[in-house]
């Protein structure tokens, strides 16, 4: 699988759009990594969207193993805050525990994205 650079936090609050709605450039490059691209779309199961960001971000042929790990392990992170002391309870509960919970909901909506 090849990796590609992922923002890794590509939401709406980091994207400004120019007004014909392109996009015009994207803010807060601060978790930026190598990754297979999984690791950016996993953004669109925490939207209240996730198929038709999947569909503008031309999600086809993802791998269902590196999503559910990019979606787990986005999970574990917001939780791990706690653990620095940045306490954000709405965050904790909405990214952290919540996202656990929707886990097998957000894969199986995936899955026509998928290739496996």
């Amino acid at each position: 699988m090849p990796h590609v650079v992922c923002h890794h936090d590509l939401f709406p609050h980091n994207v400004l759009v120019d007004r014909d709605g392109r996009i015009a450039t994207l803010l807060d490059w601060g978790h930026t990594m190598l990754a297979p691209r999984e690791h950016d779309v996993f953004a669109a199961l925490c939207g209240p969207d996730p198929v038709r960001f999947l569909r503008a971000y031309g999600a086809e042929g993802l791998d269902l193993t590196h999503l559910e790990y990019a979606r787990l392990a986005r999970s574990l992170r917001d939780l791990a805050v706690r653990i620095h002391h940045e306490v954000d309870l709405e965050g904790v509960t909405t990214w952290g525990f919540d996202g656990l919970r929707r886990v097998d909901a957000d894969l199986e909506l995936s899955r026509p994205f998928c290739d496996r």
